[in-house]
């Protein structure tokens, strides 16, 4: 099985259990929307049985390649279901935003195709991922209603991000993204002043940034507003623990606007 990014890892194995031996693409720290698969990896294909896409830019390149795919490859698109949001990390030319992760809530929709496919692939061992994906459904349950509990107070707020990969997630938990970079591009310096003036008046007190991306904007522009620059993952290994951080650091940082 092969996936692009590491949460996907994480869906797939908690289905697939110890059925499954996952290939990751981009790895920690590396960015999926410029990220360039090396040959070993598109090598990696010809012994895989299925590849999981989620929308982002590196797949289209992938799959363009197609002399180099095996023909009885199967590509599952874990979009399908899933209500996609047509803003936020779109790109210069539309589109929808691919960090549909980011929300428990479409994780679970993401999980049942994952479990098709791998009762597909291996239909002999098709209970098993059956039962194994009850099982995620549970703790996804658990992860959304926590997640829910903290963010409760703060619905209708806005979350200030360098990298508007957030989306889903603030749209899961009623919050507004407000992003520094657009469509791929950082803001002009009378675009910086603006958002600077908006956030004053907003009375932000962080600026969430991601490790995968060099954010010398945002640091000027905690910088000038007495903001707390915050790091977080977006393509977490440990999926539920990196979420439950992000809710605690978020309700932190809104509730002392609220002091």
């Amino acid at each position: 099985m092969l996936v692009s990014i590491l949460p996907q890892a994480y869906f797939v194995e908690k289905v697939g259990g110890s059925r499954v031996d996952v290939g990751i693409l981009v790895g920690a720290g590396q960015d999926p929307h410029t990220y360039e698969v090396t040959p070993r990896q598109m090598a990696r294909f010809g012994s895989a049985r299925v590849y999981f896409r989620v929308g982002l830019p590196v797949e289209d390149r992938i799959l363009r390649r197609k002399d180099l795919l095996p023909p009885d490859l199967e590509v599952v698109d874990t979009r399908a279901g899933v209500r996609l949001l047509h803003e936020g990390c779109v790109g210069p030319h539309g589109g929808a935003d691919p960090h549909i992760w980011l929300d428990p809530g479409r994780v679970k929709i993401q999980a049942r195709t994952i479990a098709e496919a791998l009762s597909r692939a291996a239909p002999a061992h098709a209970e098993e991922f059956r039962a194994n994906l009850e099982a995620f459904l549970g703790e996804l349950e658990h992860l959304d209603r926590s997640l829910a509990d903290k963010l409760k107070p703060f619905r209708g707020a806005k979350m200030y991000v360098f990298h508007p990969a957030f989306g889903y997630f603030c749209d899961a938990y009623g919050l507004e993204q407000v992003a520094v970079e657009a469509e791929g591009k950082e803001p002009s310096p009378r675009e910086l002043a603006g958002l600077i003036e908006r956030a004053r008046r907003d009375g932000v007190k962080a600026l969430f940034v991601e490790p995968q991306f060099a954010a010398a904007d945002a640091k000027t522009m905690a910088g000038a507003i007495g903001a707390d620059l915050i790091t977080v993952d977006p393509l977490p290994r440990d999926y539920p623990r990196e979420l439950e951080r992000l809710a605690e650091a978020l309700a932190d940082a809104l509730g002392k606007k609220d002091d």
